[in-house]
Order: structure tokens, then sequence, then C-alpha cells
């Protein structure tokens, strides 16, 4: 089983066993051109959502196991450069985002 925490570009494997789960490993993606996260001060909580409004950051979507192998499916995020273009406001540019 793998666990992650949104926007961050790696997970975490467990392995359950006798009825226990213990940590297996880290395992973190390589991906140089993704956009990071903004972090946000806890004293500036109540702006968070200004701070943070042309942040899309890179994250995983979706973790699939196989035998012997595991597969992810990832996005690198949207610049903020692209995203101030963009007018959210409107419905086009909310299906512009959705696309990209």
């Amino acid at each position: 089983m793998a666990f992650f925490f949104r926007n961050e570009l790696k997970f975490w494997v467990y392995t359950e066993s006798g009825g226990e789960v213990n940590f297996n490993r880290e395992v973190s993606l390589e991906v140089h051109d993704a956009v990071k996260p903004i972090g946000v001060l806890f004293e500036q909580e109540e702006m968070y959502n200004s701070i943070t409004k042309n942040n899309f950051p890179g994250t995983i979507r979706e973790i699939y196991k196989s035998t012997d192998k595991t597969f992810m499916i990832y996005t690198k995020g949207i610049s903020e450069v692209l995203t101030r273009e963009i007018n959210r406001d409107e419905p086009d540019g909310q299906r512009e985002l959705e696309k990209l």
C-alpha cells in the first residue's frame, strides 16, 4: 500500500504483515520542472487563498501497484505566469485550466 499527500511528489510504501502495517520505503519523484507548492506561514493563514491563487503545483494523481511494479500518474503543475493570464472568473478560463 502507498500513501501520499496532496502536492508532494513523493510517496511512502508500507507493507502489511501479521496484522501490522510497517514502513517500507520513501519514493521521491525527480521531476525537475515541476511547479512547487507555495508555503504559507500559520500567521498568514487568513491570506492563504490570495497568496496561493496562482499556484497550481505538481501533484500525484493516482498510484497503481502490480505484482512487481508501481505506476504513477502525476501532473507537473501549471506555471504562475500562465495562470495569471487565465481569467478564472469566466467559464472559458475555467475550462482552459481544466485542459492544462
